[in-house]
């Protein structure tokens, strides 16, 4: 998508301004103008915006719209990698290590709806691709440095949903990191 035609009246601006029109209303955002939704985030991963990374992931269960050439892949039943179309997944792997913090604290809230979960932990996750291993003991470690049982509990359960994305190959090591 091309983004920067997509919503020119972002296209000048700095990324305080773009985090500022993010954090605003999410909702009146999305329906009155979500190619400038997609746009503020992708520019905000571009920039590894490290500070834009609290804001970004309230945005793990945003699904951008379609450009009229995906509609036609789609037609045609051509695939496409879903993460593509979760701005907030890429901005964040973008934003790597760093916005881990905003991915945790997604991970704790009680209100998170169940795509956004699943999305953040993905993107734990595929910020530890080269060692599925650590990211799985970076959520164990959260849920043993939380005081709150709820709240440890929650992390513990996306820990043992982030085994799907082990792989194979590590599947067995990630599962005695649970431990």
């Amino acid at each position: 998508m091309d983004s920067a035609r997509a919503c020119d009246a972002l296209k000048n601006i700095d990324t305080a301004d773009l985090i500022r029109f993010l954090a605003k209303d999410k909702s009146k955002a999305i329906s009155t103008n979500p190619n400038c939704v997609t746009y503020a985030i992708m520019r905000l991963g571009d920039a590894k915006t490290i500070e834009a990374a609290p804001v970004i992931a309230d945005y793990l269960d945003y699904k951008r719209p379609f450009t009229p050439e995906e509609e036609e892949s789609i037609r045609l039943h051509f695939s496409m990698p879903l993460r593509e179309f979760y701005p907030a997944v890429t901005a964040l792997f973008q934003i790597g290590k760093p916005a881990l913090p905003a991915l945790s604290n997604a991970i704790c809230k009680p209100n998170i709806s169940s795509l956004a979960l699943d999305k953040a932990v993905f993107t734990t996750m595929l910020i530890f691709r080269e060692d599925p291993t650590a990211g799985i003991r970076f959520l164990k470690s959260n849920a043993q440095a939380s005081t709150d049982p709820v709240i440890s509990a929650r992390i513990n359960q996306a820990a043992e949903t982030a085994i799907r994305w082990c792989g194979s190959d590590r599947r067995d090591e990630c599962l005695a990191a649970l431990k």
